[in-house]
């Protein structure tokens, strides 16, 4: 009982330790929602996998890669 309603600092405190707590609850609800509803991130894998099969497009075109090997990476990525 020694932050009461009768300690100098004791409401206050509290009030201030009770809003950061709450402070960083909304910024760690809101970043994953963001994360959730932008498309990529940790909720959903289709951006690697997009990513990487245009880059393998990209190669194929530039003659990287000859069209077996194109085929078999394309169903792995799938």
């Amino acid at each position: 009982m020694m932050f009461g309603w009768y300690h100098p600092w004791g409401f206050w405190m509290g009030g201030i330790v009770m809003m950061g707590i709450w402070l960083i609850v909304l910024i760690a609800i809101l970043y994953f929602v963001f994360r959730a509803f932008r498309g990529s991130g940790p909720f959903t894998g289709n951006y690697d996998s997009h990513h990487a099969l245009e880059i393998l497009k990209e190669r194929y075109a530039r003659g990287e890669i000859d069209q077996d090997t194109y085929n078999r990476m394309k169903n792995e990525l799938k």
